[in-house]
């Protein structure tokens, strides 16, 4: 695929392209990137609350890499990363089976340093019509039914609360994360036009 660009005002031109899951320092760069937005204090999508342990480590990366599309979005001036996506088609979330393939999210960051310039809306619209392109119809993601300050910013993307959930503990002990307060999965979905 070939790279595509993202302009923001005052901010410059970023790139987002497939994650080059061969390359370590590549890997490394987004491990470090996504660790730092969910489990640092720096940033209004962090987790410390709900969770404590790593996010994602190098394994996990590349296993969804195969599993999924993976993109990462660089900085214009220094060439860091500064954002990724998971996407792709599923009928399979942690919520439940659905009846019909849908573009999926997941692995949604944006480094603290360029958050609320309007980035993340811009990869999610990339994503959006990714899947789009591929034939969905709607989309689908997953959020922790604790996490307020996330479920408002997806909903006024256009994501919309299904009632479908499932307790979030299980799915973090398997990943070695601990719970800090009791939270379930609750199942977003967005009409594709």
């Amino acid at each position: 695929m070939t790279p595509v660009s993202i302009v923001l005002r005052d901010s410059g031109v970023f790139t987002i392209r497939p994650i080059q899951s061969e390359r370590e320092l590549e890997v490394d760069a987004v491990v470090a990137m996504v660790n730092r937005c969910y489990r640092s204090t720096e940033n209004w999508t962090n987790e410390n609350a709900i969770l404590e342990g790593v996010r994602i480590c190098r394994d996990s990366l590349k296993y969804n890499a195969k599993q999924f599309d993976i993109f990462v979005v660089e900085d214009p001036e220094s060439k860091a990363i500064v954002g990724c996506i998971k996407t792709g088609l599923t009928q399979d979330t942690v919520v439940a089976k659905l009846p019909e393939s849908v573009g999926c999210i997941g692995l949604f960051a944006v480094s603290p340093d360029f958050q609320s310039r309007g980035l993340g809306s811009r990869i999610m619209r990339f994503a959006e019509n990714f899947c789009r392109e591929k034939g969905a119809r709607r989309m689908a993601l997953e959020v922790l039914s604790v996490r307020n300050d996330i479920i408002a910013w997806y909903e006024r993307c256009g994501y919309t609360n299904t009632g479908m959930s499932v307790d979030s503990a299980p799915f973090f002990k398997d990943k070695g994360e601990h719970m800090l307060q009791p939270a379930s999965f609750v199942l977003f979905i967005k009409l594709l036009v």
